[in-house]
């Protein structure tokens, strides 16, 4: 979604004259139409009565509009973050059952038959129910997550109707603003250059990049970095260097996920992050990353470890908040 400015429209003469483009098209002007008040114009007080009206009206759709984007563009990362997590959870499930049920899986009465006494049957059997406990409760987790995501859909859904319907508010506003002065035959050409201004107004609520990469970029930033912004630039620069790399995969959830690659994906620390919803900063440096901005001094680093794995084994790099990167892996002198 592109980022609006947080001050307000210019609304006197400015979106309030959005609206009466066909006004200057058609070049009317008072000495063009030799109109005056008893041909049926609109008088000069009426009109500026009603212009007062509407500019007030527009200012507060215009708000409004503003408002309601910024909570749609939310509910977008909330909802990507939770199918992100689903996504994980259904993974973790369906190698559970590969594992254990096509596999043969546990029953009671194969460990009672391999147990050697009852006190070995009893430990063993203790062993089976908690494998059952376990794969309930990831089935719960997914049960309760799939909830979590059609909630957040219905919010979603909700938020772009209402975004709609308020630019469909503001456009008939606008186009009663530009009828009343077509009529009138004012002379307002002194805003002319004003009348093109703040368009981008009916292009929010718009996404220029995925919301799942946003979310999925910050919160392993947050994860991998800690609460530093350069500390996550730097991680975002060589996750965003493997992607434009043949050698890796060309997604970021694909650079992400790849097998040992990144801890916090099979610690669970990656799957925390994203239901609670990555930091304000997080969310930051993965926009102004994706959007083209990179670390300087790890431009060409396509890796990156702790400072204490890297001097215990003898890895060199740039040290930057407590992360060494690497242009190639187990770099050394």
């Amino acid at each position: 979604m592109r980022t609006f400015c947080n001050k307000r429209l210019l609304i006197t003469g400015v979106c309030l004259l959005n609206a009466v483009l066909s006004f200057f098209v058609f070049g009317i002007s008072s000495s063009a139409t030799g109109t005056d008040s008893s041909s049926g114009s609109v008088s000069v007080a009426s009109l500026f009565a009603r212009l007062d009206e509407l500019d007030e009206s527009i200012s507060e759709t215009s708000d409004a509009i503003l408002n309601v984007a910024g909570e749609m563009e939310q509910a977008e990362y909330e909802l990507a973050a939770a199918k992100l997590v689903e996504e994980s959870q259904y993974g973790s499930m369906k190698n559970r059952i590969v594992f254990l049920y096509e596999g043969g899986g546990v029953s009671l009465l194969e460990t009672l038959f391999k147990s050697a006494s009852m006190s070995d049957f009893l430990n063993n059997a203790e062993y089976v129910q908690s494998i059952s406990e376990y794969d309930a409760n990831m089935m719960s987790d997914l049960v309760s997550t799939r909830r979590d995501i059609e909630e957040k859909e219905a919010v979603l859904t909700a938020k772009t109707q209402e975004l709609s319907d308020l630019k469909d508010s503001l456009r008939a506003q606008q186009q009663e603003v530009a009828s009343l002065i077509q009529n009138s035959g004012a002379n307002l050409s002194s805003y002319k250059d004003k009348l093109l201004e703040n368009q981008d107004i009916f292009q929010a609520g718009e996404m220029d990049v995925s919301a799942s990469d946003t979310v999925l970029l910050a919160a392993i930033l947050q994860c991998e970095a800690g609460s530093t912004e350069e500390g996550m630039l730097a991680v975002a620069t060589v996750i965003l260097n493997r992607v434009a790399s043949p050698t890796f995969p060309n997604t970021i959830r694909g650079v992400v996920y790849a097998v040992n690659q990144f801890e916090p994906v099979y610690s669970g620390s990656l799957n925390a992050t994203l239901r609670r919803g990555p930091s304000e900063m997080a969310m930051k440096v993965a926009k102004e990353a994706l959007a083209g901005k990179r670390h300087a001094a790890v431009i060409n680093c396509y890796y990156f470890v702790s400072r204490d794995y890297a001097a215990q084994e003898g890895m060199v790099g740039t040290d930057i908040n407590g992360n060494v990167f690497m242009a190639r892996w187990h770099q050394s002198q």
